[in-house]
């Protein structure tokens, strides 16, 4: 069961899955604004302040936002008016589209964000009681996004965060959307990127990114934290080899023995699920 939790499409196809379900309930989200030193610097105290905690990073603007969600008995009060919430996040969109084809407006890129977010503040603090399907919902992100995302000990986020600031104002990459950061529990599923450790995932998130801007972003980005042995998101932008996935994931050799068992005839793996899995059998 633990190797099927998560199996990345290789132990055939699920025809069935049951839910434990509970009872409604409400949360509280905070959103409070702080400069990026700020966030670095207490970075641990932001993240035991409450039961889900999530940064959103800006890092020509030196921004970053941060949620603390926690579970409460208050009734719903102080729902934030999407409308206005969406309006501004359409206009941030229009600005990235034309930049992404315009090359002009693209070097514009890192004024226009400095202006989004450190003058006219984008981010807006905020405390609110909702249900928690309206609380904790994917985020909308913008089309033709591109992710990487890489995931550390938690003992190393805030030296990982350091290390993303380091990046972008050294490159010149236009690193068009803000980048995310979200601490995750340990578990005990074998492929999963939180194995036994407490994690942090750090997503870099850019807008139709060139395929040299993608390499410059994420592989360097890859290549400055790799002394912190991060994994990394299987359905995201992937280019670990074998050797580094066995050595992340110490159950990797069981996991394969059983997807050779179970798919003795390989129909369900590919080229890239082959070079990281096949030689582990």
């Amino acid at each position: 069961f633990k190797a099927a939790q998560v199996s990345i499409g290789m132990l055939g196809v699920i025809t069935e899955v049951t839910f434990q379900c509970v009872d409604k309930f409400n949360l509280e989200e905070t959103l409070t604004v702080h400069s990026l030193d700020y966030c670095v610097e207490n970075f641990h105290k932001i993240a035991s302040g409450a039961d889900h905690v999530k940064l959103w990073m800006e890092i020509y603007s030196g921004t970053c936002a941060a949620f603390s969600v926690n579970r409460t008995t208050e009734q719903e009060r102080d729902i934030p008016n999407l409308y206005l919430l969406n309006l501004k996040w359409r206009i941030l969109e229009g600005f990235i589209w034309i930049a992404s084809w315009v090359s002009w407006v693209s070097v514009m890129t890192k004024p226009v964000m400095q202006l989004l977010f450190g003058y006219c503040g984008f981010f807006q603090p905020h405390n609110f009681v909702d249900t928690s399907f309206n609380v904790l919902v994917p985020q909308h992100y913008f089309p033709d996004n591109y992710q990487a995302e890489y995931i550390v000990e938690y003992s190393n986020c805030a030296y990982a965060i350091a290390e993303l600031v380091k990046l972008v104002d050294e490159s010149e990459v236009p690193v068009n959307l803000v980048s995310e950061v979200r601490l995750v529990k340990a578990d005990d599923i074998w492929l999963s990127p939180s194995y036994q450790r407490d994690s942090c995932h750090m997503t870099l998130m850019m807008y139709n990114p060139s395929n040299d801007h993608k390499r410059h972003y994420f592989d360097g980005y890859y290549n400055a934290i790799r002394k912190f042995h991060p994994r990394a998101h299987w359905a995201k932008y992937f280019h670990l080899t074998h050797d580094e996935v066995a050595s992340l994931y110490p159950r990797l050799q069981d996991f394969a023995a059983i997807r050779a068992q179970l798919d003795p005839k390989r129909l369900f793996l590919n080229h890239l699920l082959e070079s990281l899995f096949e030689s582990s059998t």
